[in-house]
């Protein structure tokens, strides 16, 4: 699940330095990520929608499994563990799926 978030999250932040004309490793695009426009997951996610980087399934996808990531590590869902096998499964077939997703749309 974690490794699966940051890749998901690495490949939008590789897709808003592409749209912002500057490499992820810029200090630019760090300057960037830390304005009140781009400075949450949601924003950048947001952004990339409006932009037509992501089309609106794309975007619900990566938006439920960003929702439920947050619930399971922010929230009060600490009990992954304890879930049923099939739910665990599916929710790690969500995880894995969303990040090709990413990386198919990083790849366009």
């Amino acid at each position: 699940m974690l490794l699966a978030w940051s890749q998901v999250e690495f490949n939008l932040n590789q897709l808003l330095a592409r749209e912002n004309a500057l490499f992820h490793s810029d200090g630019a695009f760090q300057s960037l990520v830390r304005t009140p426009k781009f400075g949450t997951f949601g924003k950048r996610l947001r952004f990339l929608l409006e932009r037509g980087v992501v089309s609106p399934i794309e975007y619900q996808q990566i938006r439920d499994f960003a929702d439920y990531r947050n619930q399971l590590f922010h929230g009060d869902d600490w009990a992954f563990f304890v879930k049923e096998h099939a739910e665990r499964t599916a929710r790690m077939d969500q995880a894995t799926g969303v990040a090709a997703l990413t990386m198919e749309i990083l790849f366009r």
